[in-house]
């Protein structure tokens, strides 16, 4: 679970989470207020509650199910 306080905004594809979103935490915007809402084409950052960083894409379901699939990946620190 992710509280509005550990969601970051980013838009910028999977290729580039891995740098933008340590960038976006560091800058310490969290996403405003609210319950998230989770549609099919978004992207935001997250912090763990362990202070780790990491990146959810939120997509259909390639078996066109209708299902919405939450792709979460943290990303280790140097």
């Amino acid at each position: 679970m992710v509280g509005r306080s550990a969601m970051y905004h980013y838009n910028g594809g999977e290729n580039t989470a891995a740098v933008a979103c340590p960038k976006a935490v560091a800058n310490d915007k969290p996403a405003p207020g609210g319950p998230a809402v989770l549609s099919a084409g978004s992207q935001f950052c997250v912090r763990t509650s362990g202070g780790k960083v990491g990146c959810d894409d939120v997509k259909i379901s390639r078996d066109h199910t209708g299902y919405i699939v939450l792709d979460h990946r943290l990303f280790t620190t140097a």
